[in-house]
């Protein structure tokens, strides 16, 4: 161990044989020993290399980072334990370490003993003692720099995202939105910060509605729905909203953050697919499906509550005389305009569906509590319709 000791002493002394006046209150042993407990303990890791790349020595620190002990380590080409992808960061520092101006310095991924990579800071330079050229390291981990690093950059990534995102500090006041923020609302970064979120309030929200997303932002730090806000030119559109708490330390929100998308196309195609399923395609009234649900709706309520409706039935005589003589055009436009015309003659409660061909049915709800009167109530419309189809129907 003591000629471990003289070598750490000769190259952290580089070679000095005569120690200098500001070391002249320690002997020449406690010295030694002094720089030594100085090597062996400092913070960072200590590599001292050949000039062909194998570790003449090592420090403690660089053992721990290592995983591994000093024994094995000493005689072993520091390239062994420098991930494979960087391999030629390591070469160009140790290539650039040769310029004694100036100390060389890159960040790589070193190996543990068992192969995990971590992160390092390895910086180097070149010492000559007795005539001998070494290659002097130090291996300082940076793994919570480059965590925090991947956590910034991934969070930039994210707020780039297709989504629009607020971030608000715990009064709602906006501190930063991304671009897609602008794309959807129309407001730029700088109209927005400053402001709160109520510059995007539509109305057609109540107070209710506001209270319980609060309620729930409180109890669970989350509030996830559908919402209508306004854009800039003053067009109201539905979004998916998400809102986030964010804690400090004290567990006390510091931040919220809102994350949405404009779900127009959504709504859109919903619509559709609604229209598609429930509404006759060439009359855009109701088809038998929804009659269905209406009729089963008002047989369920009515059991509770008894009040007589009625279903009228309708079909057109010698309908297929016009298809045969004017051609199916003729016969569709003839459908859409009895449509038209049945629907002006009831009620805003009451459904007119397409049955099917040139059958139609009409659903009256809520006609009275007395049969009679219903039943007359519904003849009356009866013959209302009658005698509007006496009237001409203008095709083309």
């Amino acid at each position: 161990m003591a000629d471990k000791k003289e070598s750490f002493y000769n190259i952290l002394g580089e070679g000095e044989s005569n120690p200098s006046p500001r070391r002249s209150c320690l002997s020449s042993g406690d010295s030694k020993k002094h720089y030594f407990d100085l090597y062996n303990l400092a913070p960072v890791g200590y590599l001292t290399l050949s000039k062909e790349g194998l570790i003449l020595e090592a420090n403690r620190r660089a053992s721990t980072l290592l995983g591994l002990n000093i024994q094995a380590i000493v005689g072993v080409s520091l390239s062994n334990f420098i991930h494979q992808e960087d391999l030629d960061i390591y070469h160009r520092c140790k290539k650039s370490s040769l310029n004694k101006a100036r100390q060389s310095s890159c960040e790589l991924r070193m190996l543990y003993g068992d192969g995990v990579s971590f992160w390092v800071q390895l910086d180097g330079n070149v010492k000559e003692s007795g005539g001998i050229r070494v290659y002097r390291f130090t291996i300082t981990s940076i793994a919570k720099r480059k965590k925090l690093q991947e956590q910034e950059r991934i969070a930039a990534i994210a707020f780039k995202s297709q989504n629009g995102m607020t971030i608000t500090d715990k009064n709602g006041v906006i501190e930063k939105v991304n671009p897609t923020f602008t794309a959807i609302t129309g407001y730029s970064e700088e109209e927005s910060i400053g402001q709160t979120m109520r510059i995007l309030k539509s109305e057609r929200h109540g107070p209710l509605f506001y209270q319980r997303m609060w309620e729930s932002i409180k109890k669970t730090q989350r509030w996830q729905g559908e919402i209508w806000n306004k854009r800039k030119n003053g067009q109201v559109y539905p979004e998916l909203l998400t809102i986030t708490a964010v804690l400090d330390k004290d567990q006390s929100v510091s931040h919220y953050i809102a994350n949405f998308s404009d779900i127009t196309e959504d709504k859109e195609a919903e619509a559709k697919i609604h229209r598609l399923a429930y509404y006759d395609h060439l009359t855009s009234i109701p088809n038998r499906r929804l009659l269905q649900d209406r009729l089963a709706q008002a047989i369920a309520t009515k059991s509770r509550d008894p009040i007589y409706g009625a279903m009228l039935f309708i079909d057109l005589d010698k309908f297929k005389l016009l298809n045969d003589t004017q051609g199916h055009d003729m016969g569709d436009l003839l459908l859409i305009k009895l449509a038209q015309r049945l629907k002006k003659l009831v009620r805003k409660s009451d459904t007119v569906a397409r049955h099917g061909g040139d059958e139609f049915m009409i659903l009256l709800e809520d006609l009275s509590t007395d049969i009679k009167e219903a039943a007359a109530l519904a003849n009356q419309l009866g013959e209302k319709i009658f005698e509007s189809m006496k009237k001409a129907f203008l095709l083309k």
